[in-house]
């Protein structure tokens, strides 16, 4: 991601856990990747929600039980 150190800072003080490919060395869609945010949250895939702006990278979280939501690009080039 190229968010840089900054905003990784102010991501990681909303979530419990943050599962970075560039550190695990596993990138999206391998269902690696969601297995181990699963693990480290100690729950089932089946209680996660997997949210990504492509489609790709969904079908394996939701393969695995996740429920996933399609981030979409709102009218400011952002997502919503």
């Amino acid at each position: 991601n190229s968010s840089g150190a900054d905003g990784l800072s102010s991501l990681r003080q909303h979530f419990d856990v943050l599962v970075e490919s560039c550190v695990e060395g596993i990138r999206k869609p391998d269902p690696m990747i969601y297995r181990l945010a699963c693990q480290r949250l100690a729950v089932d895939p089946e209680f996660a929600l997997f949210v990504d702006d492509i489609g790709g990278n969904l079908k394996p979280a939701r393969d695995m039980g996740m429920l996933t939501v399609k981030a979409l690009p709102d009218d400011e080039g952002g997502h919503q």
